[in-house]
């Protein structure tokens, strides 16, 4: 189960750090050529060169750290991007403590996501 203070701090560190987007899925299902036209899911994803900080959002979602190749003298970076019906769920517990951009933004991904 998801705690009150889990939610809280995804929302700001969402708020700060976080990119809400719509994904298209990819051209294939099973095998064949996905039907037109491509569906779209709600993302969202993290980027930061704090290890610990993305690891709590791939706890808290369930989704993979990934590593990304640093420009030269640059500190590592890491990655945590979150799609699908994980996704749409974060967004909506989120919602209500976000500011008027992110709100914004959120608002547009599960609108295009409900319009399909």
């Amino acid at each position: 189960m998801i705690k009150r203070d889990d939610v809280l701090w995804m929302a700001g560190y969402l708020e700060g750090e976080g990119s809400f987007s719509s994904r298209k899925i990819g051209r294939l299902l099973r095998g064949k050529p996905y039907p037109e036209p491509l569906p779209k899911y709600p993302i969202f994803s993290v980027m930061s060169t704090d290890k610990d900080v993305v690891e709590k959002v791939s706890t808290l979602t369930g989704f993979a750290v990934q590593s990304v190749k640093p420009k030269p003298n640059c500190k590592p970076l890491y990655r945590c991007v979150a799609s699908g019906p994980n996704a749409r769920g974060w967004m909506m517990m989120i919602y209500p403590f976000m500011g008027e951009r992110r709100k914004a933004r959120i608002k547009s991904v599960l609108a295009a996501w409900r319009a399909q």
